[in-house]
């Protein structure tokens, strides 16, 4: 190899790993919270209606991401926690990434409204 060729440029698959975790995590929350909520909501204990909501999503995301190879040179118990503590954080995340969508849905509807009256002459 002379000095003009340069090694391929090999690319991180953990960015990627994380995505598909973060998906899966918002995906699972999703249907699992549509499938059990009649279910959980016997619990009355807000609480434990969060742990049970939480218990999928976290262990499928634990479960990619233990599989993976995010810092494979951790081994043991570090790994371990360290991979359920990114799987609690990754779940976090998509929490607040959903509630503010939802709050800008909510921002963008009134607006729309807000605007629609307001074109039409509504509310005099």
């Amino acid at each position: 190899m002379n000095e003009t060729e340069q090694m391929p440029e090999t690319r991180s698959p953990v960015p990627w790993i994380m995505g598909v975790a973060s998906l899966t995590c918002l995906i699972s929350l999703i249907f699992f919270y549509g499938a059990a909520s009649g279910v959980v909501s016997e619990l009355r204990v807000w609480w434990e209606e969060w742990l049970v909501y939480a218990t999928v999503p976290v262990l499928l995301t634990f479960f990619i991401l233990y599989r993976s190879c995010w810092h494979p040179e951790i081994t043991g118990v570090a790994r371990t926690c360290s991979v359920f503590l990114l799987s609690c954080a990754i779940l976090a995340g998509d929490i607040v990434a959903v509630g503010a969508m939802l709050c800008l849905a909510v921002f963008v509807i009134g607006m729309v409204a807000f605007g629609v009256n307001a074109f039409t002459g509504g509310n005099h």
